[in-house]
């Protein structure tokens, strides 16, 4: 399946290893960080291996002094994570929160329309909103069968029409069945 671009929903296709196991909360104004200039383009090389500065480089065809500024600003909204010489993506599944401050209380709001996560078969999904593109889109069918190929593989039964909303209804259950779970019996740690 190429790589789709539909508006507010990027898949970055191919086989990029690890497993659906780590899970992060990241701050909105850090995730929107993947939507500046290049800063996806990165990502994606990184998503698929080319981890170290020169592969990325080499890549992505960015100069040395702007693939630093860009690699600095996705550690810093933690995207990535720089280990030795390499750099490699911080989690599998990324789930946006903002804080709350009320009554003398911090809650965490998680938004269930923006987040992103990695099938190591199937490549990376980054979305923001629903796109209402899949009606027009060229790519319509490989994302219908990735979406129920991905469907089966996880146990989640899928009740939405269109693929871009499916992809959202995916993550919705993974976060809402796993990261719920692993919350209730670890603590929140730091990266």
């Amino acid at each position: 399946m190429p790589e789709v671009n539909a508006g507010d929903l990027f898949i970055l296709t191919g086989a990029l290893g690890g497993d659906l196991g780590d899970y992060i909360l990241m701050p909105l104004d850090d995730f929107d960080v993947i939507f500046q200039s290049l800063n996806l383009k990165i990502v994606e090389n990184v998503a698929k291996g080319r981890s170290t500065f020169t592969d990325i480089m080499r890549a992505t065809g960015i100069s040395r002094g702007q693939l630093a500024r860009h690699l600095k600003s996705l550690v810093k909204a933690h995207w990535l994570r720089h280990d030795g010489k390499q750099y490699k993506l911080t989690a599998s599944l990324i789930v946006v929160f903002d804080p709350v401050y009320s009554g003398g209380e911090i809650r965490l709001r998680l938004h269930n329309d923006r987040g992103a996560f990695i099938d190591p078969q199937y490549g990376m999904l980054i979305f923001r909103g629903t796109t209402g593109l899949c009606r027009t889109c060229p790519f319509r069918e490989a994302c219908v069968r990735n979406v129920k190929e991905m469907s089966r593989l996880y146990g989640i039964t899928i009740r939405s029409i269109e693929p871009s909303e499916a992809y959202v209804e995916i993550f919705n259950t993974l976060v809402s069945r796993d990261l719920v779970k692993r919350l209730r019996k670890q603590p929140l740690a730091p990266i």
